[in-house]
């Protein structure tokens, strides 16, 4: 359901329509709790770690105008999801084996060389691990919010100058220069006029 729901989402957003910014943001939390799951079993069995696809979460609420608090909400989120999972990998107090299900056993003994894979890493390594994942992490954010937050302000200043435009033109047809002259001169066009 949710790969339905982020095709749904996915497709609206290419083909420009409106689609609810509260639907967003709902799909985007359940995305990252599905991520962070995904990770989770990933971490415990050894077959990979899922936690960076939270970039695209994040960047989409970035680019979709959604409310501050989404991105931070994914922010904690995701970061605590990595101090949780890096503590876990240097000391092993018993995050990955909850659930652990019979075949996820057998699948992590050949890969390993300690009793009760994954071996714990040590602290250094997991300190290590947590600042450079949480670096880059927030490293995105920060990017990503200057690339979107100046998208946004050239879309602003463009959709201003179409607008100032239209009631140019507008005044024109109606063979109204004086209102002409005055839109030109009160309206900020982003564009010089020779």
């Amino acid at each position: 359901p949710l790969m339905l729901s982020g095709a749904f989402l996915f497709s609206s957003l290419i083909s420009r329509k409106r689609v609810d910014k509260g639907v967003v943001e709902v799909f985007l939390y359940l995305y990252a709790i599905s991520v962070i799951v995904n990770d989770w079993y990933g971490a415990k069995t050894m077959t990979g770690r899922y936690w960076a696809a939270q970039f695209l979460a994040l960047d989409i609420a970035l680019v979709c105008r959604l409310p501050a608090r989404v991105s931070y909400v994914l922010i904690i989120g995701v970061c605590t999801w990595l101090a949780l999972s890096s503590t876990e990998e240097g000391y092993r107090w018993g995050l990955f084996d909850i659930s652990y299900l019979p075949d996820d056993k057998a699948r992590t003994d050949h890969a390993t060389g300690c009793d009760n894979p994954p071996c714990p890493m040590g602290t250094e390594t997991a300190v290590g691990y947590f600042i450079a994942e949480a670096f880059v992490f927030l490293l995105d954010f920060y990017f990503t919010r200057r690339f979107a937050n100046s998208l946004h302000a050239e879309h602003d200043k463009m959709q201003g100058a179409i607008g100032a435009t239209e009631r140019i033109a507008s005044s024109l047809s109606r063979f109204d220069l004086t209102l002409a002259e005055s839109i030109l001169n009160t309206a900020h066009l982003p564009l010089p006029l020779d």
